[in-house]
């Protein structure tokens, strides 16, 4: 959505002589365009697919998808396949939705966008069961915060402890739980199977010793905090598992920045561990190639002795051997020494001749 201070033609003043005459020709247009962050929203399009059949809802604005990492990613593919491929139809790159029905989508939207920010969305439970559903599959944090805290009513204290689990609501677990510890009832076969065999002789001791009064600190009056305290304490580790995988699954912006700053982090010192780790690569490539040469030169220094120390023998021969001796001794020494010493031992013989 974008705002611009040019009205429609209803309305709107006619312009004055002096603005007519001072735009006697068409300002050109500028090079980039500069966006409000906080007031131009993209839109989105979302294709639901169920059933066969094809329908498309389009969001006002990007801000709500920004929220969750499913649909951050899917709009970002689908966009990018989108510009390269140069579809301007927002049906063709629209971002597709499996398996979820049109209705149940637009209920969703109004949650997530709705038309009178002040007012409560007018609801069924029904309707909040599927948004919590919907909410926890693509991990709106802040949807699906809320509609736990909406659902109140539950068929049974099984169903909501099955929800419990399956939607990782570590809240409602604790809530079954007291409940089934404060109930003057027994427990039922369905609760029983839900639990397990291990809970339930738990809760069943827990209920036993508040009921009796004896055991574990109860006292004749024990309060629901009190209960609500032994509870969390016995299944303690199974809440803080329930807790630790809801706060992964579902984190804060606040640990949504953290996490991606320590990522970028984490790459950085990758990227400079590489860079370290081929700097000295290149460094150990460098001292091989100039151990090499090195060991070429001393080589090389070490036959010019040689034939440095042939040489003088050869030339201290001279007067003794005569002429044809010291030529033929000449010759093998030229076969054998490079040609700068060989140009510099010409010379010598010239001056010599």
């Amino acid at each position: 959505m974008s705002f611009s201070t040019n009205f429609s033609s209803e309305g709107i003043p006619s312009p004055t002589l002096s603005d007519m005459t001072a735009a006697t020709t068409p300002p050109s247009p500028p090079d980039t365009v500069d966006f409000d962050a906080e007031h131009y929203w993209e839109s989105v399009t979302f294709k639901s697919m169920i059933r066969s059949r094809d329908a498309y809802s389009e969001s006002q604005s990007t801000a709500g998808v920004e929220d969750s990492d499913h649909f951050s990613t899917l709009f970002d593919l689908e966009n990018k396949l989108g510009q390269e491929y140069g579809l301007d139809d927002p049906h063709l790159d629209a971002v597709k939705l499996e398996d979820v029905a049109v209705s149940d989508f637009q209920t969703f939207l109004n949650v997530l966008y709705p038309r009178d920010l002040g007012a409560r969305p007018d609801l069924t439970q029904a309707q909040w069961m599927t948004i919590l559903v919907l909410a926890t599959r693509w991990r709106f944090r802040d949807v699906r915060k809320r509609s736990i805290k909406e659902l109140k009513n539950f068929s049974s204290l099984s169903e909501k402890l099955r929800l419990a689990e399956e939607l990782t609501v570590p809240s409602w677990c604790i809530e079954v739980y007291v409940e089934l510890v404060q109930r003057g009832g027994p427990l039922l076969l369905a609760e029983a199977e839900q639990l397990g065999m291990v809970k339930t002789l738990a809760l069943y001791s827990m209920r036993e010793t508040r009921n009796s009064n004896r055991h574990c600190g109860f006292s004749s009056s024990t309060s629901s905090n009190e209960v609500h305290s032994k509870v969390n304490d016995c299944f303690f580790e199974e809440f803080e598992a329930m807790r630790k995988k809801e706060a992964k699954l579902y984190p804060t912006k606040d640990e949504k920045r953290a996490t991606l700053k320590s990522k970028a982090k984490a790459e950085r010192e990758v990227k400079a561990l590489a860079e370290k780790e081929t700097a000295l690569q290149r460094e150990e490539e460098r001292k091989r190639i100039a151990g090499e040469y090195g060991r070429m030169c001393e080589e090389q220094r070490e036959k010019l002795a040689l034939l440095e120390q042939k040489k003088d023998r050869i030339l201290s021969g001279a007067g003794t051997v005569g002429l044809e001796g010291f030529s033929a001794g000449a010759e093998v020494y030229l076969s054998q020494v490079p040609s700068v010493a060989t140009f510099a031992l010409a010379n010598t013989l010239d001056s010599n001749a």
